[in-house]
């Protein structure tokens, strides 16, 4: 006559299970690659120096796939905040509300 199996033992073989499936489930999320609908995966050069102090840190990718684009090489391009002052100046003289602007800086951007 085959040994019974007890209701101890059916947990523990449950719990197993259980286990068992919840890390295979874990394993595949993990190899299964993400596709984003939004991004494309870039290539980034090494042909310019790029900085990014600001809290945007995709920044520095945009600007370097850009300059890529354009053929833009040996440019040393630092992005930072833009000051109020800034700002304000282009705002009083017409109106105009400033987002962005690349000025000279050093010997780069």
């Amino acid at each position: 006559m085959p040994p019974q199996i007890n209701s101890d033992m059916k947990k523990i073989i449950f719990i197993l299970a259980a286990l068992l499936l919840l890390g295979s489930l874990i394993w595949w999320l993990i190899q299964t690659p993400v596709k984003s609908p939004y991004y494309k995966q870039v290539a980034l050069t090494e042909d310019n120096d790029i900085i990014n102090t600001t809290e945007w840190i995709y920044l520095d990718t945009v600007v370097s796939v850009g300059m890529a684009q354009l053929g833009v090489r040996g440019v040393n391009v630092l992005i930072q905040p833009m000051s109020d002052r800034v700002k304000t100046q282009f705002q009083e003289s017409e109106g105009i509300e400033l987002e962005a602007y690349i000025a000279e800086w050093m010997d780069g951007y």
